[in-house]
Order: C-alpha cells, then structure tokens, then sequence
C-alpha cells in the first residue's frame, strides 16, 4: 500500500499526495480519486489552487471544516457513501 500526506494548515488550506484524479468539485466540496482511495475535502469558498498530475499533489485553498476518507456504499447497513 502506498503511503499518502495529507496536511491541513490554519483550516485554509489542505495539501494531498497520492492524487489520481479529481472527480467532482464546486465551492463547498471537492472529491478526489486517491491511491488510497476517494477523499472528500469540505469546506466554503473552496477552490484548487493546484494539481500537478506528474506529482500527484493537490493544493485546496478555502475555508477547510474536514477531509475524510470514503467509503464504498454498502446497501446492506445503509450506509451513506460516494461512489
């Protein structure tokens, strides 16, 4: 398993190795296609700073209020996931 930083500084912005691509992303949430798996970054005033697909390595800047890793569904519990 590849290892994988994730650093969040001052709440405003949240730098992420690893990065395959990015799926989705707006003002309030980006999601991301890591080798670890998809990330979710929320937050307001949310926007990519920078990507650099040669390093890997994505920069959010913004009002950051959490970054988590996610899930694939399981229809079974109903757990809330992204696909």
């Amino acid at each position: 398993m590849k290892e994988q930083q994730i650093i969040i500084t001052d709440k405003n912005t949240v730098q992420i190795d690893s990065v395959v691509s990015v799926r989705a992303f707006d003002e309030e949430g980006v999601v991301i296609d890591s080798s670890l798996g998809l990330i979710s970054v929320e937050g307001s005033g949310l926007r990519i700073e920078n990507f650099e697909k040669s390093t890997a390595k994505l920069l959010v800047v913004g009002n950051i209020s959490g970054v988590f890793y996610l899930e694939k569904k399981d229809k079974k519990k109903g757990r809330m996931a992204f696909k």
